[in-house]
């Protein structure tokens, strides 16, 4: 005979609990399960449900977040970074994530362009997307750069919103660079490509993930996927390096430093002072 959870709603839940109490919460159709400190939540698809109440407000101007970082983000194949964003205003070169030696020839970036298509920037080379975006509007971005060992080049694809919006191959290859750091909502040289709006969920894996696993993180909807829990199309926690909650993760909303949600530690550091908001993806 099968088995019937027991049910609560999400103000019902019990209050002492113990480790492995599982139930089905009625009015929000998930499944919950206590882990010994905290209720971990299921989407019907299996995927696992953290909270997200936070982003982080750059003013276009001299904000950003800035982390030395470790071996886990020098990468310059074979890689995938992914984040949430919505534009107040855009402009030349807003950038999303910058990295790599911090002067303008040997630098990557993720932002958008100046006709404000999601774009790959490795110094002269570009991939861009073929879709404007809108300002005032959450938008989900990853690019994932493989690396084309047979013709000593990568080949760089850009995701919107779950989708693949562009592929390039890069056929003489991008500068080698001494690595020197990572950067968010800046370039990585002289504070450049200020961008202005929010930015929430940025993450880095150091393999490509496949469109499968990107349109699962973009369909958890509310920018809540749970990056270090392998379930259903996703199955890459053992491949991210970085993970910025952006107000959701250690720092909880307070303080000038956002912490790294993977294993490695790569905390960043407030320049100047972007806000955190409640402006979230929904």
């Amino acid at each position: 005979m099968p088995s019937t959870l027991l049910t609560c709603t999400s103000s019902s839940r019990p209050a002492s609990p113990n480790a492995g109490d599982t139930l089905f919460e009625t009015d929000t159709n998930k499944i919950i399960t206590y882990s010994g400190s905290a209720w971990k939540e299921y989407e019907a698809d299996g995927g696992e449900t953290i909270t997200n109440g936070k982003s982080l407000h750059f003013d276009g101007t001299d904000d950003g977040l800035t982390v030395a970082g470790s071996s886990a983000l020098d990468l310059d194949n074979n890689f995938t970074i992914s984040g949430w964003f919505k534009t107040d205003s855009n402009v030349s070169w807003s950038a999303i994530v910058w990295w790599g030696e911090a002067v303008a020839a040997k630098s990557r970036g993720f932002g958008l362009n100046s006709s404000g298509q999601l774009s790959f920037n490795g110094y002269a080379k570009f991939t861009s997307g073929q879709t404007a975006v809108s300002t005032g509007t959450w938008y989900h971005g990853a690019v994932t750069i493989k690396e084309n060992t047979a013709g000593n080049s990568q080949i760089s694809t850009v995701y919107l919103n779950g989708a693949i919006d562009s592929m390039e191959k890069e056929t003489a290859g991008l500068a080698d660079f001494t690595y020197s750091n990572t950067v968010i909502g800046q370039s990585n040289y002289g504070g450049a490509e200020h961008f202005d709006g929010m930015i929430d969920e940025v993450a880095i894996w150091n393999r490509v993930l496949s469109p499968s696993e990107i349109a699962a993180i973009y369909n958890s909807g509310v920018a809540n996927f749970n990056l270090l829990g392998n379930t259903g199309n996703y199955h890459s926690k053992g491949s991210l390096v970085g993970w910025w909650r952006m107000g959701d993760g250690t720092e909880n909303g307070s303080g000038t430093t956002i912490y790294d949600m993977s294993t490695n530690s790569n905390n960043m550091t407030m320049a100047s002072a972007p806000a955190y908001v409640t402006d979230v993806p929904s």
